[in-house]
């Protein structure tokens, strides 16, 4: 069985707003399940979008190339 969040969750677990969540779910960028009149997101869907989003930095060329960069001796 799948664990279902309301939108007070999601916003919890994004640590964003509610309004934020409904603004995600309204642009269909959040993955969420009606049932009747009630908006429930399934956790998996939701950690899986998050998964998605997850940016890799690149390492900043000035501290690449061995020069210590905006440091003050």
């Amino acid at each position: 069985m799948c664990e279902m969040m309301d939108k007070k969750g999601v916003a919890d677990l994004l640590g964003v707003s509610v309004r934020q969540v409904d603004y995600l779910r309204a642009n269909e960028e959040l993955p969420y399940c009606r049932m009747g009149q009630l908006i429930r997101f399934r956790l998996e869907a939701v950690e899986e979008w998050i998964k998605n989003r997850e940016t890799v930095g690149r390492a900043c060329p000035s501290l690449t190339d061995g020069k210590a960069v905006g440091v003050l001796t």
